[in-house]
């Protein structure tokens, strides 16, 4: 059978989706490795600041 030019374009479009697909999915897997590493870097910045605070209350440093 041969393929007519509307199952061409048909099949044209399903491959631009499924690298649209991929490319989100890929996008998605880095951001999901980097959002712990930001959170766990702005936590440990809050304690460092709560903690400079704090010692400057009590007048320690």
């Amino acid at each position: 059978m041969s393929m007519t030019a509307r199952e061409a374009v048909e099949i044209e479009k399903l491959r631009v989706e499924v690298n649209r697909i991929i490319a989100e999915t890929a996008k998605i897997n880095r951001e999901r490795w980097w959002y712990p590493l930001v959170v766990g870097t702005g936590l440990f910045a809050a304690g460092a600041a709560f903690f400079g605070a704090t010692l400057k209350l009590l007048g320690i440093v």
